[in-house]
Protein backbone atom coordinates (compact mmCIF):
# COMPACT_ATOMS: atom_id res chain seq x y z
CA UNK A 1 0.00 0.00 0.00
CA UNK A 2 1.14 3.29 -0.66
CA UNK A 3 1.46 5.11 3.07
CA UNK A 4 3.52 8.64 1.64
CA UNK A 5 1.55 11.05 3.27
CA UNK A 6 0.66 9.24 6.18
CA UNK A 7 4.86 8.83 6.26
CA UNK A 8 5.54 12.69 5.51
CA UNK A 9 2.27 13.34 8.55
CA UNK A 10 4.92 11.68 10.78
CA UNK A 11 8.50 12.55 9.84
CA UNK A 12 9.10 9.19 7.92
CA UNK A 13 10.59 8.91 4.61
CA UNK A 14 8.23 6.68 2.63
CA UNK A 15 9.77 5.10 -0.40
CA UNK A 16 8.27 3.42 -3.13
CA UNK A 17 9.90 -0.42 -3.37
CA UNK A 18 12.19 0.54 -6.68
CA UNK A 19 13.27 3.79 -5.04
CA UNK A 20 13.52 1.33 -1.45
CA UNK A 21 16.40 -0.90 -3.42
CA UNK A 22 18.23 1.81 -5.03
CA UNK A 23 19.01 3.10 -1.12
CA UNK A 24 21.81 1.46 1.11
CA UNK A 25 21.16 0.74 4.66
CA UNK A 26 23.16 -0.79 7.30
CA UNK A 27 19.85 -2.57 8.88
CA UNK A 28 16.64 -3.58 7.20
CA UNK A 29 13.72 -4.82 9.53
CA UNK A 30 10.88 -7.52 7.66
CA UNK A 31 8.31 -6.50 9.35
CA UNK A 32 6.01 -8.63 8.00
CA UNK A 33 3.02 -11.24 8.45
CA UNK A 34 4.01 -14.99 8.99
CA UNK A 35 2.33 -15.91 6.35
CA UNK A 36 3.88 -13.63 3.42
CA UNK A 37 7.11 -13.80 5.55
CA UNK A 38 8.90 -15.93 2.50
CA UNK A 39 7.11 -14.60 -0.55
CA UNK A 40 8.23 -10.27 0.69
CA UNK A 41 12.09 -11.85 1.51
CA UNK A 42 12.38 -13.39 -1.73
CA UNK A 43 10.69 -10.62 -3.44
CA UNK A 44 14.03 -8.58 -3.00
CA UNK A 45 17.34 -9.57 -5.35
CA UNK A 46 19.64 -10.74 -2.97
CA UNK A 47 22.26 -8.43 -3.44
CA UNK A 48 20.43 -5.98 -1.81
CA UNK A 49 20.75 -7.63 1.57
CA UNK A 50 25.05 -7.63 1.34
CA UNK A 51 26.37 -5.84 3.81
CA UNK A 52 23.46 -5.33 5.76
CA UNK A 53 22.04 -6.62 9.17
CA UNK A 54 18.87 -8.67 8.47
CA UNK A 55 16.41 -8.36 11.59
CA UNK A 56 13.16 -10.42 11.55
CA UNK A 57 10.35 -9.18 13.55
CA UNK A 58 8.15 -12.79 13.39
CA UNK A 59 6.31 -14.89 16.39
CA UNK A 60 8.04 -18.00 15.79
CA UNK A 61 11.84 -18.00 15.35
CA UNK A 62 12.08 -21.39 13.24
CA UNK A 63 10.64 -20.52 10.39
CA UNK A 64 12.30 -17.55 9.18
CA UNK A 65 15.68 -18.95 10.52
CA UNK A 66 14.96 -21.63 7.83
CA UNK A 67 13.63 -19.35 5.34
CA UNK A 68 16.48 -16.93 5.16
CA UNK A 69 18.92 -19.61 5.78
CA UNK A 70 17.39 -21.13 2.59
CA UNK A 71 17.16 -18.23 0.59
CA UNK A 72 21.18 -16.54 1.44
CA UNK A 73 22.34 -20.65 0.95
CA UNK A 74 25.10 -18.97 -1.46
CA UNK A 75 26.31 -16.14 0.23
CA UNK A 76 26.91 -14.98 3.57
CA UNK A 77 24.53 -12.76 5.27
CA UNK A 78 24.00 -10.99 8.94
CA UNK A 79 20.91 -12.07 10.77
CA UNK A 80 19.17 -10.91 14.15
CA UNK A 81 15.90 -12.42 14.85
CA UNK A 82 13.75 -11.00 17.26
CA UNK A 83 10.49 -10.85 18.59
CA UNK A 84 9.36 -7.87 20.39
CA UNK A 85 6.72 -9.50 23.13
CA UNK A 86 3.94 -6.88 22.95
CA UNK A 87 2.07 -5.64 20.58
CA UNK A 88 -0.63 -2.76 20.11
CA UNK A 89 -2.99 -3.30 23.63
CA UNK A 90 0.24 -4.39 25.58
CA UNK A 91 2.43 -1.67 24.42
CA UNK A 92 0.52 1.13 23.71
CA UNK A 93 1.88 3.89 26.20
CA UNK A 94 5.13 2.22 26.81
CA UNK A 95 7.69 -0.49 25.96
CA UNK A 96 8.78 0.01 29.39
CA UNK A 97 9.40 -3.25 31.11
CA UNK A 98 8.05 -5.69 28.09
CA UNK A 99 10.17 -8.19 26.65
CA UNK A 100 11.88 -7.89 23.97
CA UNK A 101 13.71 -11.46 22.67
CA UNK A 102 16.32 -12.01 20.48
CA UNK A 103 18.93 -13.78 18.81
CA UNK A 104 22.47 -13.07 17.26
CA UNK A 105 22.43 -16.03 14.63
CA UNK A 106 24.56 -14.71 11.80
CA UNK A 107 26.49 -11.86 13.01
CA UNK A 108 29.47 -10.09 11.15
CA UNK A 109 28.78 -6.64 12.44
CA UNK A 110 28.06 -6.55 16.42
CA UNK A 111 28.49 -2.64 16.13
CA UNK A 112 25.35 -2.23 14.27
CA UNK A 113 23.89 -5.10 16.11
CA UNK A 114 24.81 -3.80 19.57
CA UNK A 115 23.47 -0.56 18.53
CA UNK A 116 19.73 -1.70 17.75
CA UNK A 117 20.01 -3.87 20.84
CA UNK A 118 20.61 -0.64 22.71
CA UNK A 119 17.33 1.18 21.13
CA UNK A 120 14.89 -1.34 22.72
CA UNK A 121 17.35 -1.33 26.18
CA UNK A 122 17.23 2.35 26.35
CA UNK A 123 13.65 2.34 25.41
CA UNK A 124 13.07 0.16 28.70
CA UNK A 125 12.51 -3.16 27.17
CA UNK A 126 13.60 -6.34 28.94
CA UNK A 127 16.51 -7.77 26.45
CA UNK A 128 15.97 -12.21 26.55
CA UNK A 129 18.62 -13.67 24.11
CA UNK A 130 17.18 -17.08 23.08
CA UNK A 131 17.37 -19.45 20.91
CA UNK A 132 14.98 -20.50 18.61
CA UNK A 133 14.04 -23.60 19.62
CA UNK A 134 13.77 -22.46 22.89
CA UNK A 135 11.80 -19.26 22.07
CA UNK A 136 9.33 -21.12 20.10
CA UNK A 137 8.91 -23.89 22.73
CA UNK A 138 7.80 -20.97 24.88
CA UNK A 139 5.33 -18.92 23.23
CA UNK A 140 3.86 -22.36 21.83
CA UNK A 141 2.41 -22.72 25.50
CA UNK A 142 2.83 -18.80 26.08
CA UNK A 143 0.92 -17.17 23.12
CA UNK A 144 -0.41 -19.95 21.16
CA UNK A 145 -2.29 -20.98 24.33
CA UNK A 146 -3.48 -17.55 25.05
CA UNK A 147 -4.66 -16.69 21.52
CA UNK A 148 -6.74 -20.01 21.60
CA UNK A 149 -8.53 -19.52 24.85
CA UNK A 150 -9.18 -15.64 23.42
CA UNK A 151 -10.34 -17.53 20.08
CA UNK A 152 -12.52 -19.98 21.74
CA UNK A 153 -14.24 -17.34 23.79
CA UNK A 154 -14.88 -15.08 21.26
CA UNK A 155 -16.49 -17.73 19.44
CA UNK A 156 -18.72 -18.28 22.59
CA UNK A 157 -19.68 -14.50 22.46
CA UNK A 158 -17.93 -14.15 25.70
CA UNK A 159 -18.80 -10.28 27.07
CA UNK A 160 -18.86 -8.56 29.80
CA UNK A 161 -21.45 -8.53 32.11
CA UNK A 162 -22.62 -6.67 35.23
CA UNK A 163 -22.28 -9.64 37.45
CA UNK A 164 -18.85 -10.93 36.18
CA UNK A 165 -16.74 -12.54 38.72
CA UNK A 166 -12.94 -11.36 38.52
CA UNK A 167 -11.53 -14.37 36.70
CA UNK A 168 -14.49 -13.95 33.92
CA UNK A 169 -13.10 -10.74 33.58
CA UNK A 170 -9.52 -11.79 33.17
CA UNK A 171 -11.01 -14.02 30.68
CA UNK A 172 -12.98 -11.38 28.81
CA UNK A 173 -9.83 -9.44 28.30
CA UNK A 174 -7.71 -11.96 27.07
CA UNK A 175 -10.57 -12.65 23.96
CA UNK A 176 -10.46 -8.71 23.73
CA UNK A 177 -6.59 -8.76 23.20
CA UNK A 178 -6.45 -12.15 20.96
CA UNK A 179 -9.14 -10.26 18.69
CA UNK A 180 -7.23 -7.24 18.15
CA UNK A 181 -4.42 -9.36 15.93
CA UNK A 182 -5.49 -10.77 12.49
CA UNK A 183 -6.77 -14.47 12.39
CA UNK A 184 -3.94 -14.46 9.60
CA UNK A 185 -1.56 -14.42 13.17
CA UNK A 186 -3.43 -17.18 14.88
CA UNK A 187 -3.37 -19.55 11.68
CA UNK A 188 0.51 -18.68 11.30
CA UNK A 189 1.26 -19.28 14.98
CA UNK A 190 -0.59 -22.67 15.12
CA UNK A 191 1.08 -23.61 11.39
CA UNK A 192 4.61 -22.30 11.80
CA UNK A 193 5.24 -23.25 15.31
CA UNK A 194 6.57 -26.81 15.04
Amino acid sequence: SDYFDLAKDIGINYYKKKEFIENKYDIVILATSILSFRSVLESYPKEFFKDVLIVDVLSVKEYPERIIDDYFQDMEYNLLLTHPMFGPDSASVSWENKNFVYNKLKVKNNKVVNLFLKFWEDSGCNMIEMDSDSHDMLTANSQFLTHFIGRTLESLNCNNTNVDTDGYKSLVTIKNHSINDSWDLFYALAKYNS
